[in-house]
């Protein structure tokens, strides 16, 4: 019967960089115990650090919405859907309100925002204007392609003309 016991390795494997011993179950039930401990060590740590800043954090919220402690919101959520509520405003600051936060609903929304802009640039690009400080005159845009078309220079045609094609009915 042959040993169970490992073979060591040749001399040429340890030349090589190979392991010259196999790993034992000591070694690695200690690597085991250590990483194990090193894990609740920090746990604890960062335990006493959430605590730490806890009581450093301002006791006044950022938002409305943090506001709100878990109690209110289950009482809030008791209440049933058939109590309207006004929607939560958010702090400032608040760079595009929607129609329903609004006093005017239909002077903040993005869709009246758009068709302000698009109203605006027609009217710069339909309107004559002069810009002093610049130096610039402005002319409508329609007239202003129309001049551009007549200043582009045109070649004469070198080629003969062809007769125009006899007409085939549709597909020659």
């Amino acid at each position: 019967m042959e040993s169970t016991r490992p073979r060591k390795p040749s001399s040429e494997a340890v030349a090589r960089g190979y392991e010259d011993t196999q790993p034992t179950l000591r070694g690695m039930l200690l690597f085991l115990v250590c990483f194990i401990a090193a894990a609740v060590i920090l746990h604890f740590v960062l335990g006493w650090m959430y605590l730490l800043l806890i009581g450093v954090a301002p006791s006044t919220p950022s938002s409305p919405v943090a506001g709100r402690t878990v109690e209110q919101s289950r009482s809030h959520a008791a209440q049933g859907p058939s109590r309207v509520q006004a929607p939560l405003i958010p702090p400032q600051p608040r760079l595009q309100p929607s129609a329903a936060l609004s006093e005017t609903p239909l002077e903040n929304v993005p869709a009246a925002d758009m068709a302000r802009f698009r109203r605006r640039e027609n009217e710069l690009l339909n309107s004559y204007s002069v810009n002093a400080l610049q130096g610039t005159i402005s002319i409508p845009i329609d007239e202003a392609m129309r001049l551009v078309a007549h200043r582009i220079p045109t070649r004469p045609s070198t080629r003969p003309q062809r007769p125009a094609p006899r007409d085939s009915g549709g597909f020659r």
